[in-house]
């Protein structure tokens, strides 16, 4: 019963604090891998000399020496968890539902959502000691949530006690395990493919950055916008170069981002050298650096994307 007034407790203080609005889309998980490039023609993980960023420093290795790019970076694994599945008990005039997710081998990860339809004055709820987030009422059928890294994560909903469901408002159906075994991407895996929303990140605040809780933007390299008629998205990601062509910058995001539509990287606007709050003493807030256009090189089946950036490196000053 500790244990459960405990939990209790966390989730109602979150209930009652602010909301973070994580934007993700869904993809299409059973398409096939398309490789224009041979992904054993990363060899190496460095900083990239070409663009005037002092990027996070990780020790050169072999890609080849890697089992699998696409599983270190994210192990994807089928679930099937709904409201059924979660203790419940009443809490004044709230219905309050949680469940203990628990990692593989300890590792973090992320949660994908699907199915999704939470109702009006309701809230779905992930924690753990250190970071949380929570979602209400919106059009998205289906999300992921944020990576966290710890080895459990709590997942609470919390909703009006005069409801009830006939159908589960929500189901998680995968979960990526995000964390590469004695892997150099198990690094950079914290800043990997995150929704950089409205906030631009510095890519050397990594100091700065943990100290205000901003773990997972700590060592975010890039950012990418990718827009059409209809939206606007921005996520960030990792800069890596190739045997290939090692003056050349390569990107690592998220499959999702440009919701596999390979044709809006075309037109992709890649920035570096980010202006931050947190980090106001390192870059003159009026520049910035950035290359428009990129092509899609590599798809995983797990939301993985490698993107050639194509374009000229301009600056941009406003």
């Amino acid at each position: 019963m500790k244990k459960w007034g405990f939990l209790i407790g966390v989730s109602l203080f979150f209930y009652s604090c602010g909301s973070e609005y994580i934007s993700n889309e869904n993809i299409d998980n059973n398409k096939e891998i398309s490789s224009e490039i041979s992904l054993e023609e990363l060899t190496y993980l460095s900083p990239v000399s070409t663009i005037n960023n002092p990027l996070y420093s990780i020790s050169p290795q072999s890609m080849k020496d890697l089992p699998n790019f696409a599983e270190i970076i994210g192990k994807s694994v089928k679930v099937n968890i709904s409201l059924e599945d979660f203790k419940c008990f009443l809490k004044g005039n709230k219905n309050v539902c949680i469940y203990s997710f628990e990692f593989l081998e300890g590792k973090g990860g992320r949660i994908h959502f699907s199915e999704v339809n939470l109702p009006e004055n309701s809230k779905l709820i992930l924690f753990n000691n250190k970071y949380k987030e929570i979602y209400t009422k919106d059009e998205r059928k289906s999300f992921w949530s944020i990576n966290f890294d710890t080895p459990q994560v709590y997942i609470a909903f919390i909703y009006p006690s005069y409801m009830s469901f006939s159908k589960s408002p929500f189901k998680i159906d995968t979960v990526s395990y995000i964390w590469g075994e004695n892997s150099v991407i198990s690094d950079i895996a914290p800043a990997f493919a995150r929704p950089t929303e409205c906030e631009i990140i510095d890519v050397n605040c990594a100091t700065q950055s943990l100290e205000r809780g901003k773990w997972r933007y700590a060592k975010s390299t890039s950012m990418v916008i990718i827009s059409d008629d209809s939206f606007t998205y921005q996520c960030s990601g990792n800069l890596i170069s190739s045997k290939k062509d090692p003056n050349d910058p390569l990107f690592i995001t998220a499959r999702h981002c440009f919701k596999d539509n390979d044709e809006l990287i075309e037109n992709a606007v890649f920035w570096f050298d980010y202006y931050s709050q947190y980090c106001d003493s390192f870059y003159e807030s009026n520049k910035k650096h950035y290359i428009v256009g990129g092509k899609v090189l590599t798809k995983s089946k797990n939301d993985i994307a490698l993107i050639e950036i194509k374009g000229k490196l301009n600056t941009k000053k406003h």
